[in-house]
């Protein structure tokens, strides 16, 4: 339960101290002073590759916080009186132990969806369960320490509760490599649009916007520094996750090295782009291969990748992780969902994974993945559908966090030459004037003090609130 408190101080932005902070948490144990708040401890230790028990749904649910529609809350560790272990719950969302009971892969070798937490047990995904204990723990805190204690997380860019934080990020997984290579891909997503998503009007209306293109002399899916600089006259700034290996079909159709592939990477950096780094689809399996990747970026770019995401989302487990920090990575983005949006693990905000093998978080920050393009498409066929969840899953984050969540929108979606082009004018909507749209470095940098005022081993901590924990 030390890790999960410590992520609840990082998020609400406390300090984590043994004695003497403004309130003291007192787990399992009866408060020994008024200023003591005493925790009822339900949670039940299992071996990590044991599946979890169904959940309890508590009998009065969770009342709206902030506006929040109702929600049933499962209670996977009901403490004493059938009331929620606010902590126990978690920290089996964040540490996504159900997970690791999974043996079952998807064709492309990941966990299914319908064997995460969520889908194992009904829940719905667009509830930030993590992020809702979070915020029931501070509500008990809050009603013990009176009106001064802070009722909502508060953001490491500041701009009150209500501005929302989010890691914008773009996967390169094509650059064409002339009009011959570019009029193969039309014709392939094309094929896709017939043949896997059974959707003629999108097939058609790839090959008008191909042809439209054409004729006004563009070359088809050359869009890359037309939507960066959009986003930059919008005040977004992003991440765009660049593939480094070709060793498997599934990969990208460039290798970074390339001349013309490098004078374009070479645009995007001026243009205030971060590079990181895409994990093709086999990197996790090629002996240093994730961290191979990140050398070749380095050398190419004389910049060290912080972070990226994995290609096709492929991870199962905690291999990811492991290799990540031999890669020297500061964060992650791959923690999501292939086909729909939501939160897999529960989490509004960022966290270090759960290093079960040493008992304590890996010193990676994953800005989990809460929508994106193609699972939008996938989900719902219907851009208005699309929009509704996406402003949902917004809606929730805002209410149980601060941000600091990822969303991913392909530049050949943008460029609407994927998929139908209402879901790249839905991710010109989505952002909201006070919330603030960032490249996932910049993200990195202002929430790892965080973490280490919580005492997770990162860098030095800075002034913040504190909060005391025992038992």
């Amino acid at each position: 339960m030390d890790y999960a408190f410590r992520v609840f101080c990082a998020t609400y932005g406390f300090r984590a101290v043994p004695e003497g902070g403004d309130a003291r948490l007192c787990y399992g144990v009866p408060a020994e002073t008024p200023h003591d708040v005493a925790l009822g401890a339900g949670y039940r230790a299992r071996a990590h590759t044991a599946a979890a028990d169904a959940p309890r749904i508590a009998r009065s649910g969770v009342s709206a916080f902030g506006g929040l529609e109702p929600v049933a809350y499962p209670m996977f560790h009901p403490a004493a009186g059938d009331s929620p272990d606010w902590l126990g719950d978690a920290f089996e969302w964040l540490s996504a132990a159900h997970e690791q009971s999974v043996r079952e892969r998807d064709g492309i070798g990941r966990i299914p969806a319908r064997c995460t937490l969520p889908g194992a047990f009904g829940l719905d995904p667009c509830v930030p369960y993590a992020g809702l204990a979070f915020r029931g723990l501070n509500e008990r805190l809050a009603a013990a320490t009176g009106d001064g204690w802070p009722r909502s997380p508060s953001s490491p860019f500041g701009g009150g509760e209500r501005a929302l934080v989010i890691a914008c990020t773009h996967d390169v997984d094509y650059i064409p490599a002339g009009a011959l290579d570019a009029c193969g891909r039309v014709l392939k997503n094309i094929a896709i649009a017939l043949a896997h998503h059974r959707d003629p009007g999108c097939a058609l209306g790839i090959a008008a916007r191909a042809a439209a293109g054409a004729l006004r002399g563009r070359m088809p899916f050359d869009h890359l520094l037309r939507m960066v600089r959009r986003e930059r006259e919008l005040g977004i700034g992003s991440t765009c996750t660049v593939l480094c290996r070709q060793a498997h079909r599934r990969d990208a159709n460039y290798r970074p090295d390339q001349p013309p592939v490098r004078r374009l990477l070479g645009r995007l950096a001026r243009e205030g782009v971060e590079l990181g780094v895409h994990g093709s689809y086999e990197s996790l399996r090629i002996r240093d291969g994730l961290a191979g990747e990140y050398d070749a970026l380095a050398q190419l770019t004389g910049v060290r990748p912080a972070g990226g995401r994995q290609h096709w989302l492929r991870f199962s487990g905690t291999g990811l992780f492991e290799e990540l920090c031999r890669s020297g990575a500061l964060y992650d983005c791959t923690v999501g969902f292939s086909e729909h949006a939501g939160y897999r693990t529960g989490a509004s905000f960022p966290y270090p994974p759960y290093d079960f093998a040493a008992e304590r978080a890996f010193p990676i920050i994953e800005f989990p993945l809460v929508m994106m393009d193609v699972a939008l498409y996938a989900a719902t066929r219907d851009s208005g559908g699309a929009e509704r969840t996406c402003e949902r899953v917004l809606r929730w984050g805002r209410g149980t966090s601060w941000g600091g969540m990822s969303l991913l929108w392909h530049d050949t979606v943008l460029s609407g030459l994927q998929i139908p082009p209402a879901f790249a004018e839905l991710f010109w909507r989505l952002k909201q004037p006070s919330d603030r749209w960032v490249g996932c470095a910049e993200l990195a940098g202002r929430v790892r003090p965080r973490f280490a005022a919580a005492g997770l081993d990162l860098p030095p901590p800075g002034p913040a609130a504190s909060a005391g924990a025992a038992g």
